[in-house]
């Protein structure tokens, strides 16, 4: 329960941050269509990418009065570790999008923007990036913005006293 929480609240703020990284970069939130890449470290199937993908779409469009191309990739880094998949991983969206030129890149954690980071000159030269990251003192891309949210773990217990009020005992599993 605590992880879909915070996906939701994760997802919700990243409309709010996109919408302002856009406004800060000078786009206007009418005019051309706007084309906004996510990047999950995640596969598919995964629950941040499912509410991501429901609704990122929603949050950023109705931002910009619905000019919007939106795009997203999974790195799936659980399964697919090795160093040589990211680089086909980067050789895919070379082609992939080489006719393209996003107006932000959307990091849903810290895997995603260490990809970005590596190669970033090549597959998004100056395009603006929105991430998010646990770690409190995160590496921060140039030309970008982001939420810091750590593991809030007290948190996540009273919150799940509040909505199972009869919960008697709850563990915390170590990672």
């Amino acid at each position: 329960m605590r992880r879909l929480v915070s996906a939701i609240v994760l997802v919700v703020g990243w409309g709010l941050v996109t919408a302002h990284a856009l406004s800060a970069a000078g786009i206007p939130p009418t005019g051309p269509q706007r084309e906004v890449l996510v990047l999950y470290a995640t596969s598919r199937d995964s629950r941040i990418a499912l509410i991501g993908e429901r609704e990122l779409p929603r949050l950023i469009g109705a931002g910009l009065n619905g000019a919007l191309d939106y795009y997203s990739e999974f790195i799936d880094q659980a399964r697919f570790a090795e160093p040589a998949y990211q680089k086909a991983v980067r050789d895919f969206l070379l082609v992939k999008y080489k006719q393209r030129r996003f107006d932000v890149v959307i990091s849903m954690n810290d895997v995603s923007t260490a990809f970005i980071l590596k190669y970033r000159d090549e597959l998004f030269p100056g395009t603006p990036v929105v991430f998010f990251s646990e770690d409190e003192n995160p590496v921060r891309p140039p030309n970008s913005t982001g939420i810091v949210g750590g593991l809030d773990f007290s948190g996540s217990a009273e919150l799940a006293m509040v909505l199972q009020p009869n919960l008697l005992h709850w563990r915390r599993l170590r990672r």
